[in-house]
C-alpha cells in the first residue's frame, strides 16, 4: 500500500506534467485553465491543493535587477521598462487606500496584499495611472475551519472554494516563508479592491 507521502508526491508530479503540457500549448487558453481546475477539484484536501499550487504555479519574486540585462540589453529599453512590482506579487504595506468595508477580525489584514494591476501598468511611465490596484491577502489558519467565529470559518470556506483556481471572486496563495505553522495559505479577496498611489509604491515590501 502506498503511503500518504508517496501519493502526495505522485499527485504533485502528475499536476506538474499537466501544467507544463497545457501552458506550453497556450499560456492564456481558457480550455487549458479549465483542465487544470478540474484536476485540482479531484484533490479534496485544501492544504494539499495549496501545496501543489505552491510547487507548480509560484516562484520567488522577480526583481528588475535580476532580469533587466537579459530582457532589455539596451540601457534605453531598461530605462523605460523599469518596474518594482509585478502582477501577482504579495506585498506588505500600510499605504493602501481601501474601497468598501475592511474586515478587521483577521490578523494582518492591513499588511498583506496581492498586486492586481497588469505588469504594463506597473512600469514607471508618465502616461500610466497614478495608482496600482491591490486586493487584501488574508492569512488563513487551519484552525479557522471549524472556528466559533463565523467570520473566520467563512474565510476558510472562501479559501477552499477558490483553491481550484476556478473562481473570479478570489485567488488562493500558499503560505510563505516565515508564516506561523498554522497558516495554510492566503485568501486573496478580489471583491475588496484597494489602491496604492504610485509615489507610495516604494514603501511596499515584496514577500512572495
Amino acid at each position: 500500500m502506498k503511503s500518504d507521502q508517496q501519493i502526495d508526491s505522485e499527485e504533485s508530479e502528475s499536476f506538474s506534467e499537466l501544467v507544463c503540457r497545457t501552458l506550453s500549448q497556450d499560456a492564456h487558453g481558457v480550455a487549458q485553465l479549465d483542465e487544470i481546475c478540474e484536476r485540482l477539484k479531484g484533490i479534496k484536501n485544501t492544504k494539499k491543493r495549496l501545496q501543489i499550487i505552491s510547487n507548480n504555479c509560484t516562484c520567488s519574486p522577480i526583481t528588475f535587477e535580476e532580469v533587466a540585462g537579459a530582457v532589455w540589453p539596451a540601457q534605453s529599453d531598461r530605462d523605460i521598462n523599469k518596474f518594482c512590482l509585478l502582477q501577482g506579487d504579495i506585498v506588505e504595506t500600510t499605504m493602501v487606500q481601501r474601497w468598501g468595508v475592511a474586515r478587521s477580525d483577521v490578523d494582518a489584514t492591513e499588511m498583506r496584499w496581492v498586486v492586481l494591476s497588469t505588469t504594463c501598468e506597473l512600469v514607471d511611465r508618465p502616461n500610466n495611472s497614478g495608482a496600482i490596484r491591490v486586493a487584501p491577502a488574508y492569512p488563513i489558519k487551519a484552525s479557522y475551519r471549524d472556528h466559533a467565529d463565523a467570520n473566520l470559518s467563512a474565510l476558510y470556506k472562501h479559501l477552499n472554494s477558490v483553491s481550484t483556481l476556478g473562481s473570479k471572486k478570489g485567488f488562493p496563495y500558499p503560505a510563505v516563508e516565515g508564516d506561523d505553522a498554522d497558516v495554510i495559505g492566503y485568501y486573496c479577496d478580489f471583491e475588496q479592491i484597494g489602491k496604492i498611489d504610485r509615489d507610495q509604491i516604494m514603501f511596499a515590501t515584496c514577500i512572495a
